[in-house]
């Protein structure tokens, strides 16, 4: 029974370790639910569980389980607490960085909303003293299409705009334009002063609203100075006493930039800039200066300028309308809206007129008036080519106020009176009662196709009266009427009239002596030309009126009604007064042949409307700004700065002066050697540093020079060779090769040493060296010429020199093909050899008919060569011969070359014939398209507009350099 007790216990322990085990002790519903339990309210008695077997479970529970809390739900929040301290870095973390871009951002709006808040005025940042103030809305719509005008390159071609010139160019060139990012960057208001120095020099402060930018342009004093961008290395940061900007350069402008607040200010001279630094200068306009500049306009350029300065832009061409400046008040200003485009171009001015004690009343009288709109427009023949309108007042008023215009070497008051006395003696009344009585406000040239002879035209107010008058002219002995002619079914009288009459219509250069006339739609006309009234009278008839005129349409669009002077030209048949001048706005205003300009007054103001449309028939090969009068003359041959992009190109004119021309800018530099009578000076490009391009200059007496672009002498130069010189040099390499009187060779290197190569001559070289790699070549002229080859700075044939059979001019050609060196050489009666590594060529020499003042040149695979008469030879290697003659040409003293223009471009023929032309042929001999040009000797090639292509630089004998496009 013991035994059966001892295995009970263990039993009953085993279970309950068992059970333990595999349960949670904390979780008292599953201790529970794994064994039967009894309700709460029956108990068990003592006696059905052994003492000790009670005792062993109570001391293995106290073992194995953990002291339980009175309340079990207190453990969870303890539990969730330990989790929460495990997740607490990263989320820690992720709150940092999320907060840390929340302030970034935050940051950066604050930044930004500062930025565009903490405002500057564009005027303050602008001096009130200019002479010219523009405004764009937006710079990159505006400026972007201007850039690539013809007429841009006219404006900049005048000495006004040389320090902007080059900045122009590059940027016209440049990539940028096609950067969209820049275009949007661009995308604002720019406001930009010229001024005028006392010395005549022009200057500029450009203001930008750069607007939420500015946020950034406010910290690139801080950030730009300390890294280096490749694209802007030509901008320094400097830092000066309570000052500090950038510095850009530009060839040989420098720009001064400066962000200022919400505003980007760039000047082109110190002292413009230092004014606009003061910040305050908006205080210095007036209230009307600034209504004027802020104004809109539907034009993408809007100029305020001095209004005396405007009205003199227009009526420079004229001096008697330059004394209307009277009228202009002091202090005052004008406004200008440009819009224009390489087809078309729009503008309007608006200028102040006010009376005062300089301006005669019957002036005044005519500029208080309000303009009117001219009948005749509306009733004008179609045929009529151009035309001005006068609607400005009566004949009576425009003698009164013309007269006291004109100037007083012309006698008008006498010639006048004396008209007076002659009228009243001969036909029974005054010039007044002639000419007043009958006449209306409106007065007219016109233009007709077919005919040179203009057409008069005056308005008829009075029918009656003006018939008395032609009764009482016709009935004297001294006028003769012809009414025989009828033309078109029309009668057309004619009149001859008297002698002073015609003097006081030589007084606005009128010549009419004997006119026909006709009356129609209340208009006389007169002209010498019958046929030119017939044309009006049948075209207005069959209701052929300038109103369907595609041309007068085009440009009278936008054009006002109302006009006291209307114009309508055709520069091939009328040039306007305000195209008369030599002014660079002039020259690019007539790039636009067809066009309209009313003139007309409002408001005690002179308002401007000019239209005009590009339908120019002339010359469109010309680069704008060309050609360049030179100081003397010169020897034609131009000479390119030999560099990967070429930007100078150089040439001499007598006596020993060089030239050097920046392309872009059109910049000349210029060094007089001080050369005596009858000296020579040659010139050959020299290979460029990579700073700068170098030319050779070396005098006949020996001096040699190495100049810089702007013809500078480099350190340790000039040289002096010990001997005169005997022709025309070329390099090789970083040398110059200068053929002495001596007989030697002269190589003078850049480093400035000097080597003199003895050449085993009978006579002298009086060419240039030819030049191939290291190879180099030179004629020895005499009766027994003959040619040496040079390797290496070594002369490889002395003992077998190539011989010439006869007198020749000109230098020899070199070219190689499959490793071999062919040398062709022709003699001035036509012997054409060719030698092949030293041995004559098989088929050769040949001869070719004509004289031969030029030698053989190349293009590297056939040989080319002029004859005095013009004609150009083409020959191959294997002796076959193509030829063209130049018509009605010689060439006795012409020049052949071979120029590739640039990278894009085969080398071409260029051939300059006596004269002053210069022609351009393919290597097949066809005649290139844009020639003949006019100039003459060898022409250079460069890019002079920014268009990325090269330009034909040519001189000509009348003293200029002409520049072509030959796309």
């Amino acid at each position: 029974m013991e035994e059966l007790n001892n295995v009970d216990e263990k039993s009953v322990v085993s279970e309950k370790s068992d059970a333990l085990e595999t349960s949670p002790v904390s979780d008292k519903s599953n201790v529970d639910s794994e064994s039967p339990v009894a309700p709460e309210s029956s108990e068990v008695p003592e006696s059905s569980v052994p003492a000790a077997t009670a005792g062993a479970f109570v001391a293995l529970e106290n073992q194995k389980t953990p002291a339980m809390p009175e309340n079990p739900a207190e453990s969870i929040p303890e539990k969730k607490g330990r989790n929460k301290k495990r997740r607490n870095p990263i989320f820690r973390f992720i709150r940092f960085v999320f907060l840390l871009i929340l302030f970034i951002i935050l940051a950066i709006a604050a930044w930004v909303a500062f930025s565009i808040f903490n405002k500057k005025n564009p005027l303050a940042m602008l001096p009130p003293d200019y002479s010219m103030y523009v405004r764009m809305d937006s710079a990159w719509d505006t400026l972007n299409p201007l850039l690539d005008l013809r007429a841009a390159d006219i404006l900049l071609s005048s000495p006004d705009f040389k320090n902007i010139r080059g900045a122009f160019m590059a940027f016209r060139a440049s990539p940028l334009r096609q950067n969209p990012v820049v275009a949007q960057l661009a995308s604002r208001r720019v406001d930009l002063a010229l001024y005028t120095s006392e010395d005549g020099k022009h200057d500029f402060v450009a203001v930008m609203e750069l607007g939420p930018l500015s946020a950034v342009s406010r910290l690139a004093p801080f950030v730009l100075p300390h890294i280096k961008i490749k694209q802007l290395k030509d901008l320094s940061y400097v830092q000066s006493v309570g000052d500090s900007y950038f510095e850009y350069k530009s060839g040989d402008s420098v720009f001064y930039v400066k962000p200022c607040r919400n505003l980007l200010v760039a000047a082109s001279s110190p002292s413009v800039f230092e004014k606009s630094m003061r910040a305050n200068n908006d205080t210095a306009y007036t209230n009307e200066e600034i209504e004027l500049i802020n104004q809109k306009t539907d034009e993408p350029v809007h100029i305020v300028m001095d209004s005396k300065k405007l009205l003199s832009a227009f009526v420079s061409g004229n001096d008697m309308l330059n004394q209307l400046s009277s009228v202009i008040a002091e202090n005052t200003h004008g406004v200008l809206s440009l819009g224009i485009t390489d087809s078309d171009v729009n503008l309007s001015a608006k200028i102040p007129c006010t009376a005062n004690d300089q301006v005669p009343e019957s002036i005044t009288k005519l500029i208080s008036r309000n303009s009117t709109v001219p009948s005749i427009i509306n009733k004008m023949s179609g045929r009529v080519q151009y035309y001005t309108v006068l609607n400005i007042g009566s004949v009576q008023e425009l003698k009164e106020a013309a007269f006291p215009l004109l100037p007083k070497n012309m006698n008008a008051e006498s010639l006048w009176s004396t008209g007076q006395t002659m009228s009243k003696m001969l036909f029974g009344m005054t010039l007044d009662e002639l000419l007043y009585s009958w006449t209306g406000d409106e007065i007219c040239v016109l233009g007709m196709e077919g005919t040179d002879s203009p057409v008069f035209a005056i308005q008829v107010t009075d029918e009656d009266k003006r018939q008395k008058v032609f009764k009482k002219l016709m009935d004297s002995i001294l006028l003769k009427d012809d009414t025989s002619l009828i033309l078109d079914g029309v009668r057309l009288p004619r009149v001859g009239l008297p002698k002073f009459f015609e003097c006081l219509l030589s007084l606005f250069k009128v010549t009419l002596p004997s006119p026909y006339y006709m009356v129609f739609e209340d208009f006389i006309y007169f002209s010498e030309s019958a046929q030119a009234l017939s044309g009006i009278y049948t075209s207005v008839n069959e209701q052929n009126l300038i109103a369907k005129n595609m041309y007068w349409r085009e440009v009278s669009e936008k054009q006002s009604a109302d006009a006291a002077v209307s114009m309508y030209y055709n520069l091939e048949k009328s040039v306007p007064f305000f195209l008369r001048g030599d002014s660079a706005v002039t020259k690019a205003l007539s790039l636009y042949s067809i066009g309209r300009c009313d003139i007309g007054f409002s408001d005690s103001s002179l308002v401007f409307n000019l239209s005009a449309t590009a339908r120019h028939t002339g010359d469109l090969r010309a680069i704008p700004g060309f050609p360049i009068k030179l100081e003397g003359a010169a020897n034609g041959n131009m000479v390119l700065e030999k560099a990967k992009n070429p930007a100078y190109i150089y040439w001499t004119e007598k006596p020993g002066t060089i030239k050097s021309m920046e392309a872009a800018s059109t910049k000349i530099y210029s060094l007089d050697l001080k050369v005596s009578s009858g000296e020579t000076v040659y010139l050959a490009s020299a290979e460029s540093t990579p700073k700068q391009g170098l030319l050779w200059a070396v005098t006949s007496k020996g001096t040699v020079y190495l100049l810089n672009n702007k013809l500078e002498a480099e350190k340790g130069f000039p040289l002096v060779l010990r001997s005169a010189v005997s022709g025309p040099v070329n390099t090789s390499g970083s040398t110059v090769l200068v053929p002495l009187e001596s007989g030697d060779l002269a190589i003078v290197d850049t480093d400035k040493s000097v080597k003199e190569i003895s050449l085993p001559l009978i006579g002298q070289v009086k060419s240039a060296p030819a030049v191939l790699d290291r190879t180099i070549a030179v004629y020895d002229k005499s009766f027994a010429g003959s040619i040496l080859i040079l390797q290496d700075g070594v002369v490889t044939n002395a003992e077998n020199p190539l011989p010439v059979d006869g007198i020749a001019f000109g230098s020899p050609a070199l070219l190689k093909k499959e490793e071999s060196l062919y040398v062709a050489f022709i003699t001035q009666a036509g012997s054409l050899s060719v030698w092949k590594d030293g041995e004559m060529l098989a088929g050769f020499p040949i001869q070719l008919e004509g004289v031969f003042y030029n030698n053989v040149v190349t293009d590297g695979s056939a040989l080319y060569v002029l004859s005095s008469d013009a004609m150009i030879y083409r020959v191959s290697l294997d002796g076959a011969v193509l030829q063209v003659h130049v018509p009605d040409a010689t060439s006795r003293e012409g020049l052949i070359s071979v120029i590739a223009p640039d990278e894009e471009f085969h080398k071409n023929l260029y051939v300059s014939i006596d004269g002053n032309l210069l022609y351009g042929f393919s290597g097949s001999l066809e005649l290139l398209s844009g020639f003949p040009v006019v100039g003459f000797g060898v022409p250079a090639f460069v890019d002079v507009n920014g268009d990325k292509s090269a330009d034909c630089f040519v001189l000509t004998l009348d003293k200029k350099l002409n520049a072509w496009n030959i796309r």
